[in-house]
């Protein structure tokens, strides 16, 4: 799991620094790249913790397997350049349309939280947890020889019903049921989309055009839409927004973030 570092404050623009902090503003580039590159690992079902529903519809749409009522465990890099790549086959298809609105649930679960509306997952509720399968309970009877502590912990943390628990604690304190909620929070509300633009293309290496494409298609000669933030953006624009536009928006740094991942894995292997 990669550890996204706090802004360092350089400059002597310490008030500026705190002022950021306290709005939830993200602006160091450090930060932004390794917000996105944990989100982009992050598990596909965490991503989609507080909308069980919607992330059935994706796996189900995706066409991927499932078996008693489990589902498979992708990330939100994998979902996303399957999206992008289906997208870009058929941007008539009313199937990826479906996925694309599916996956505005996080970014709409900041949103709510910014209202000062709560989000939280009761006991009652369900969530994308209860899909995934359970992985087998561990007994010292089954080894050969009695396991180390730190393995037989291993197997417990591994255990469904004790990542749901640890999940539903981290989820009440952040948005994001995983310790990195609140940068979630910070990234979608507060990064600029100049600066989440500037950090795709140091990840990726090469320049990447759905976020410049995407203001294109929005200029204003009274506002400057690069400075906006993604929710300020869809604040004053998602009416309009097609499909395509949300694509490069929700969708495609995420997809080309997982392409130049595992390019590298590609030739390192």
């Amino acid at each position: 799991m990669k550890k996204i570092y706090e802004e360092k404050i350089t400059n002597g623009e310490l008030e500026k620094r705190i002022k950021n902090v306290r709005h939830g503003v993200l602006t160091n580039q450090e930060v932004i790249c390794k917000v996105m590159e944990y989100i982009t690992e992050l598990s596909f079902a965490d991503f989609m913790f507080f909308k069980r529903e919607a992330y059935q519809n994706v796996i189900d749409r995706m066409g991927g397997p499932r078996k008693m009522g489990t589902y498979p465990d992708l990330t939100v890099g994998e979902v996303c350049e399957f999206v992008s790549e289906q997208f870009h086959r058929d941007p008539f298809s009313k199937r990826t349309g479906r996925i694309i609105d599916d996956m505005r649930v996080p970014y709409d679960i900041v949103d709510l939280r910014l209202e000062g509306k709560p989000v939280r997952v009761y006991k009652n509720d369900t969530t994308t947890w209860d899909c995934l399968e359970e992985k087998e309970a561990y007994s010292e009877l089954e080894a050969e020889k009695p396991l180390p502590l730190e393995k037989r912990m291993n197997r417990i943390y591994n255990l469904k019903r004790f990542k749901k628990k640890k999940f539903e604690y981290n989820a009440w304190n952040g948005i994001l049921p995983c310790e990195y909620g609140d940068y979630w929070q910070q990234f979608v509300a507060g990064a600029s989309l100049w600066d989440i633009n500037e950090a795709l293309e140091t990840i990726t290496g090469k320049k990447i055009t759905c976020i410049r494409k995407l203001c294109d298609d929005f200029t204003n000669p009274d506002e400057v839409n690069m400075d906006f933030s993604i929710s300020e953006f869809c604040d004053y624009f998602i009416r309009d927004m097609n499909y395509q536009d949300k694509l490069w928006l929700f969708i495609e740094p995420f997809a080309e973030i997982y392409r130049t991942t595992k390019a590298d894995k590609c030739c390192g292997s």
